[in-house]
């Protein structure tokens, strides 16, 4: 696969995820949290919607990483993929990641305090963390190994 394919194909999976993230937090997350949340928990007023807040705080990290995406695609389409851009790109997603991380954290803290706990709740909580924290030791080694190829790289283009 050539590298201008490769990043239109990248370009494309990034277009069907800010998509789908779209359509969830607008359509779906509305009807979710009337299914999630039944009329016995409504402790606190309005409690639906300050999940709905939750959830779409919590995409904008993941918005944010789509964009550093879409900059990294653009520099495979432009046959530069192991560059400095690149690697910060990298870096940064995974700080994105760990945010994100930290916000169900502090989600899951208050509705501990709230008692409004639940083992599914926990269970999803965990299941967000356990993908969160392994995609940003993946995204931060991926960093530190297109740091190294880019020295690589650089150490290369100096040779005759």
């Amino acid at each position: 696969m050539k590298q201008k394919e490769m990043a239109v194909w990248l370009n494309v999976i990034a277009f069907i995820a800010g998509a789908l993230g779209i359509v969830f937090l607008i359509v779906l997350l509305p009807v979710i949290s009337r299914d999630f949340i039944p009329e016995e928990e409504l402790k606190i007023s309005n409690i639906r919607i300050v999940f709905q807040v939750f959830i779409w705080i919590t995409a904008i990290p993941c918005y944010l990483s789509l964009l550093k995406f879409i900059n990294i695609c653009r520099n495979i389409k432009q046959d530069n993929s192991f560059c400095i851009d690149n690697a910060l790109s990298l870096k940064a997603i995974s700080k994105l990641i760990l945010a994100d991380c930290c916000f169900y954290i502090v989600g899951g803290g208050l509705l501990f305090a709230a008692q409004l706990w639940h083992p599914f709740i926990l269970l999803l909580l965990i299941l967000i963390l356990f993908v969160g924290f392994a995609l940003a030791i993946l995204t931060m080694a991926l960093s530190h190994l297109v740091l190294k190829a880019c020295a690589l790289k650089q150490e290369n283009d100096l040779t005759i």
